[in-house]
């Protein structure tokens, strides 16, 4: 059973029987007119909470494009550096951006060779969480939350992800983004294009990132043993205070690619900070976007044995 209301434009619906409802009513996808993509089924536990994208205008995705598009011209953008992200022409949410068409929406996340290789790592970093099809990317897709950022990756809308990936500080970039959201207010958005700060389907594309080894491999043993207390503090307190799937189940991922690899690699950490083997199960569960509901027990006793007492 599920209810649902409008809110800043969007449609919430928030489940209140995951294990009673169909898995086909939790796609992101099913807000459009086609059928929705087979979704595997619910775990019981932590209830879900699914936003129509649609006020995005982006919807559906995928596939994504790889072109070729028509030529269109924007005007020159010249910003000093240090100054913030690229200033994408065209803004999701906008009437500019409802009135145009895919050729040119497209056309206007391709951001200039001659800006991004004066841009520091940061603010190429920042532009692809500002582009407008960032928080989107794991919206109505079928497969793994790796599979959909891959694939976005090599698309036309997000190839900023590969020149984000290429970056030397890919990984602590990840790591100063995390570190800089105010995760209570973040868990409060609704998402809404309205929003000025970055919301949870940023989060959990950005733990995504600082999961890969791209990322893990330029950071040092501090910084990942830093990302991970964060993983787990931030697991524990989404799991209790704002259960939605999608952060909880990102934070766990990212504790897990962290914790899974060799201790000459991670560090050591205390002897009581043990996380329990995901069975197959689990691991497609937590790589479609569910939280099991029997893994937030040993997330609490990683936090318990991290003395973690506030945010890191």
């Amino acid at each position: 059973m599920k209810t649902c209301f409008v809110l800043l434009g969007l449609l919430v619906c928030r489940v209140l029987d995951a294990a009673d409802t169909p898995a086909d009513q939790l796609s992101a996808s099913a807000v459009t007119n086609n059928t929705a993509p087979q979704s595997p089924p619910t775990p019981a536990g932590i209830p879900l909470i699914k936003t129509n994208f649609a006020g995005y205008g982006i919807i559906p995705v995928p596939p994504w494009h790889p072109g070729p598009f028509k030529k269109v011209t924007f005007q020159r953008v010249e910003i000093p550096q240090d100054s913030g992200p690229y200033p994408y022409p065209l803004l999701s949410g906008t009437q500019a951006w409802a009135d145009a068409d895919a050729d040119v929406r497209v056309a206007s996340t391709q951001i200039p060779r001659t800006w991004l290789d004066r841009a520091t790592t940061w603010q190429i970093f920042l532009s692809a969480v500002k582009n407008p099809y960032f928080p989107v990317m794991f919206a109505g897709i079928e497969g793994s939350r790796a599979d959909a950022y891959d694939a976005a990756m090599h698309s036309a809308e997000l190839s900023i992800l590969a020149d984000v990936e290429a970056t030397p500080d890919f990984g602590s970039n990840a790591l100063r983004f995390l570190e800089s959201l105010n995760i209570t207010n973040m868990n409060s958005l609704l998402c809404s294009v309205s929003d000025k700060e970055p919301c949870r389907m940023h989060y959990e594309v950005v733990c995504d990132m600082a999961g890969r080894d791209a990322a893990l491999n330029t950071m040092d043993q501090a910084s990942r043993q830093r990302l991970f207390r964060l993983a787990v503090w931030d697991a524990a307190y989404s799991a209790t205070s704002a259960p939605i799937d999608a952060i909880v189940s990102a934070d766990v991922r990212l504790m897990y690619a962290i914790y899974n690899k060799p201790e000459s690699f991670r560090g050591s950490f205390p002897p009581r900070v043990t996380l329990p083997a995901l069975t197959a199960q689990e691991t497609y569960f937590l790589n479609m976007g569910f939280m099991p509901r029997e893994l937030i027990p040993s997330v609490s006793a990683a936090k318990n044995a991290l003395g973690l007492d506030s945010r890191p």
